[in-house]
């Protein structure tokens, strides 16, 4: 149990350096851990109407448009994604990313 919450401190580490070095801005959240096992952000502090939990360039965030072309067609089929949901495409693009994993541009 020790070993699991030390690696899990350390992902968490990891994680908010890779943040930080891609532009992301999080000063009133922070990685938690929470009942049955489920992992998340938690607020540090409360947080205020209108204020901003989290920035970042555009660079730095996958994303996805309804009408535009697959961003990688010799992997995929074009009609796939034409015909998939916006939810399903960027599913797809986090696969991808995880798959390319150090090697992935974002």
């Amino acid at each position: 149990e020790q070993q699991k919450a030390e690696a899990e401190e350390e992902n968490q580490r990891r994680f908010m350096s890779w943040a930080k070095e891609m532009g992301v801005e999080a000063p009133n959240i922070s990685p938690a851990s929470f009942a049955g096992g489920l992992r998340g952000m938690r607020a540090d502090k409360a947080i205020g109407a209108g204020e901003d939990l989290v920035t970042l360039p555009r660079t730095s965030a996958l994303q996805v448009a309804d009408r535009e072309p697959c961003p990688f067609p010799g992997e995929l089929s074009p009609l796939f994604w034409s015909e998939a949901s916006l939810s399903v495409k960027l599913g797809v693009v986090l696969l991808r990313e995880e798959l390319l994993g150090a090697a992935s541009s974002s």
